[in-house]
């Protein structure tokens, strides 16, 4: 497995450990794809979440794409980052799930197929999932070494879809599976209630593995 550290070092408001991760977001692995979400920010007058400089960034093998941030990876409400350390029951899921999977931190990024909080809207409409898709092609467009992403949930997916038909999409490997909210998937760090929750743990975990696998095959990349 995989040495990551114990989750232990959460991203809680007003803490030395997020003040820490926040001095990072200009480190060069990271630092053009914050400038992408500098430029988001601008545009909608608003501070949007960066991408983790404890992940993977340019360099990430894997992009785990999830549906819109949550509360606790807002600025403001939490740590202003997308990062499997925030402090709420998705990120938990899945720093236990990516940890059980032996991926390693540097060659994953962990992002949303709508990169900005919602606010009042409960689920992304088609056209903010459109716009999600023309912001996840610049993101892909500065990940040259990006081999296989995993579509968590059925917004996650239709984004993907819209991706997919706009001009000079890269055509990257996928895999689907659940989102790992509490909601669809329980908590991984007690039993599942239900045999039902249980079930899509251990799919959420196989699609992780065989994201780790194909992320170790050769790069095969091409566009529409």
């Amino acid at each position: 497995m995989v040495g990551i550290r114990p989750r232990d070092s959460l991203l809680v408001a007003g803490s030395e450990t997020l003040a820490n991760r926040l001095s990072r977001i200009r480190e060069p692995h990271v630092a053009p794809l914050n400038d992408l979400v500098e430029e988001l920010s601008v545009q909608r007058g608003i501070s949007e979440p960066w991408f983790d400089p404890d992940g993977g960034g340019v360099n990430a093998r894997i992009l785990l794409l999830l549906e819109s941030p949550g509360p606790k990876s807002t600025a403001g409400k939490g740590s202003g980052i997308i990062s499997p350390d925030n402090d709420d029951d998705t990120a938990e899921n899945t720093w236990l799930l990516r940890r059980e999977a032996s991926i390693d931190p540097a060659m994953i990024v962990h992002w949303n197929a709508v990169p900005w909080f919602l606010d009042d809207e409960k689920k992304p409409t088609a056209r903010v999932k459109e716009d999600g898709a023309r912001f996840l092609k610049k993101t892909i467009q500065l990940m040259p070494a990006l081999r296989v992403v995993v579509l968590a949930g059925r917004h996650a997916q239709d984004t993907w879809a819209r991706y997919r038909k706009l001009p000079g999409a890269v055509a990257i490997t996928t895999v689907e599976t659940w989102h790992p909210a509490k909601l669809a998937i329980g908590l991984r760090r007690s039993p599942p209630v239900s045999g039902l929750y249980r079930l899509r743990q251990e799919e959420l975990l196989a699609a992780l593995m065989q994201a780790r696998r194909l992320s170790e095959q050769p790069l095969r990349r091409g566009t529409n």
